[in-house]
């Protein structure tokens, strides 16, 4: 019998391996233990990249995980509802954090006020919760590119416009460590909040899925919450993503105050969602290791090292060489001493 949808399914290979892949088209299943037999008409792929095309045929020792239909247009209302909440959320919580006196210090610092600690957990659960909303929309429904590409635009100017300052992503607070905008105390101090607002946002995206409120939050519980391989290439593949993305960004932050303030939120926005477009198949296009902490890490496929490697050091350089290049290579070049007088009040915002 050929069934038209796409499927998700997993094996291990001759070398101890778990591979994990993707296809749509027509599908032949056959009775016993809906195993995998063949596909025909169809594209496979291994994440979001292509694999290999179409007609492809396996043994029917494949067990086959799921059988993914489109995404209904409530499922995508359900997920839209679910991303409002997490905003909403967030935005209560750091309503509330400005009630909180401020302390004598205009940043991080030892006199700082615990309403800077819980802007940065806040901000992050919102960037970590609603990108598992999201990721979970495009691993486990066929959306559409336009549809995911939108989403991730919209989600976009909404995170850079709520996020206050915010930067949700360690190499941030790091920079401005650097800086001497703070000490290494309340750096950690902020890093440690952001992972803890990453894990935090894991159970929440978990304890809603679990309510079944659409098609798609009930077979990923009915898989148990997993996700598979989220690297479409080798680990320096991907880890080279990272950085090029990292630096991108880094790039794009550090220039923006050129143009009017109404188009800079929508700029920023506008990179990261081409970023997504261009370098989502390889690696994600995370190039934030505490959102790459939350949402790749617990994915099967390959080693806690090695996800480090790809989602830690590969933003950190990215974002290093930008700074080096434009605020010491290329100023020592001409003969100028920086980029511009607003290159210090700039903070990254990674959000998708």
């Amino acid at each position: 019998m050929f069934d038209p949808c796409a499927l998700w399914f997993e094996f291990t290979d001759d070398e101890g391996t778990e591979r994990s892949f993707y296809c749509e088209g027509f599908v032949r299943v056959s009775g016993l233990g809906r195993r995998l037999d063949a596909v025909a008409d169809g594209l496979c792929s291994r994440g979001k990249s292509k694999f290999s095309p179409a007609p492809v045929l396996w043994t029917s020792s494949i067990p086959v995980s799921v059988c993914v239909p489109a995404v209904h247009m409530s499922d995508l209302w359900v997920s839209v509802t679910v991303l409002g909440a997490v905003v909403a959320l967030s935005e209560l919580t750091r309503r509330t954090a400005a009630l909180l006196p401020p302390g004598p210090g205009p940043g991080p610092g030892p006199g700082a006020s615990s309403w800077l600690y819980l802007l940065e957990a806040a901000s992050t659960f919102q960037l970590c919760g609603c990108t598992q909303e999201l990721k979970l929309l495009g691993d486990t429904a066929r959306l559409g590119p336009c549809a995911g590409l939108a989403l991730t635009y919209t989600m976009t100017v909404v995170h850079i416009s709520t996020f206050r300052g915010a930067s949700c992503n360690p190499c941030g607070v790091l920079e401005r460590m650097c800086r001497r905008s703070g000490g290494a105390g309340p750096a950690l101090l902020l890093c440690a909040c952001q992972f803890a607002a990453a894990v935090a946002a894991q159970y929440f995206a978990r304890f809603v899925w679990s309510l079944g409120l659409s098609d798609v939050h009930l077979r990923h519980r009915r898989f148990g919450y997993r996700c598979f391989d989220p690297l479409g290439g080798t680990v320096p593949e991907a880890a080279a993503v990272e950085l090029a993305c990292a630096f991108t960004v880094q790039a794009a932050v550090m220039h923006v105050h050129k143009l009017d303030q109404r188009l800079r939120v929508h700029v920023i926005a506008a990179v990261i969602t081409g970023l997504v477009y261009t370098g989502g198949a390889v690696s994600g296009a995370v190039f934030n290791p505490v959102l790459a902490f939350s949402i790749q890490f617990p994915c099967s496929g390959h080693t806690y090292l090695e996800y480090c490697f790809v989602y830690w050091l590969g933003p950190l350089l990215g974002m290093a060489s930008c700074i080096l290049l434009f605020e010491k290579i290329i100023p020592f070049l001409s003969g100028k001493s920086t980029i511009g007088p607003d290159v210090h009040a700039v903070h990254k915002q990674k959000t998708h």
